[in-house]
């Protein structure tokens, strides 16, 4: 990937909220009172991958609802400041989503609790009504798991007249990325990881099991059968796994000194492959620099790190490596 000219526009559906960040300073003991931090921070799926992107010269835009309060000015502010459009809806009356975690001592993740249930009233007949222009003049779509199972097949729908160019989705969690598993087959580009990806396909089989049970090949082998043409599936800080029509390849990252935040990692691999897809580039090409940008994400606190650029991904993505399958 070289310099980059952007002319599409990327559209982000929901996932903006506050994230609430405690970091443990020693391993959790359940059951107890546990010493840390938390700090405040804006987040969410699309506003993390959005940001990446726009650092990196994508035109990218979010759709989302907010409460009438504070955190709600919060997010607009980011918005703003990050060079993203603002597609916001003030509901007045509610809360402005939230998202708060607990981060083990290594950077894990030990538990997370996501306030989002504003997401779920954003059905696609009201998305049309107030956002259809634009949602037709988007090149590229960003739909997540946050939505609901019926408003991401209605937005899924390849009959839709509005239908962007690329429409791409990420998976968010293994409980939520069952919402997206009836919407497969109308994906162009999924991001997602070995757990998302198991229990998307735990739904396809009607089964419900709480643990990862499906290998890398075998979960993208199978979306592929049900018609996703291009994605990535990642393994944490192990492998990124990276198909494109019939070609599978596989990444292994550099090794980092200390992780500091896991939370983010995957935004920032999606923001990175969006801008490459709207650049026309190959999912392959892009990977390196995607991971690249995982790894400075956690390498500090929190979902977003603003001093990631082109050059700097280009330095890193030297290191990570292809793997023989």
């Amino acid at each position: 990937m070289d310099n980059l000219s952007i002319n599409s526009n990327t559209l982000f559906f929901s996932g903006i909220h506050m994230d609430l960040l405690g970091r443990l300073e020693a391993p959790a003991l359940i059951g107890a009172s546990n010493p840390g931090t938390f700090t405040s921070m804006a987040g969410g799926a699309s506003l993390n991958s959005a940001s990446i992107a726009s650092l990196l010269g994508l035109n990218c835009a979010i759709i989302g609802m907010v409460g009438d309060d504070q955190q709600g000015d919060i997010l607009a502010n980011t918005l703003k400041a990050r060079s993203i459009t603002n597609h916001l809806h003030i509901c007045p009356g509610k809360s402005t989503g939230s998202y708060t975690s607990v981060i083990e001592p290594d950077g894990n993740l030990h538990i997370a609790i996501a306030d989002l249930g504003l997401n779920e009233e954003m059905h696609a007949g009201w998305l049309l009504e107030h956002y259809a222009d634009p949602m037709e003049k988007a090149d590229i779509w960003f739909l997540n798991s946050n939505l609901s199972t019926q408003t991401l097949l209605s937005l899924t729908d390849k009959t839709l007249a509005q239908r962007p160019k690329i429409l791409t989705a990420a998976s968010i969690s293994p409980s939520k990325s069952q919402k997206l598993a009836p919407s497969l087959a109308n994906i162009d580009v999924l991001f997602t990881n070995i757990a998302e990806a198991s229990a998307m396909l735990d739904i396809l089989d009607d089964k419900q099991v709480d643990a990862p049970h499906f290998d890398a090949q075998t979960c993208i082998a199978r979306i592929k059968e049900v018609g996703v043409a291009k994605g990535a599936l990642s393994q944490g800080e192990d492998f990124l796994w990276v198909w494109e029509d019939n070609t599978v390849r596989k990444f292994k990252p550099a090794a980092l000194d200390r992780i500091i935040d896991v939370t983010g990692a995957g935004d920032a691999l999606a923001g990175t492959f969006l801008t490459g897809l709207a650049n026309g580039i190959s999912m392959f090409q892009t990977a390196p620099l995607a991971i690249a940008a995982a790894q400075m994400t956690i390498s500090m606190l929190g979902p977003y790190n603003s001093q990631i650029d082109l050059d700097e991904l280009k330095s890193l993505a030297v290191h990570v490596k292809e793997i023989a399958i």
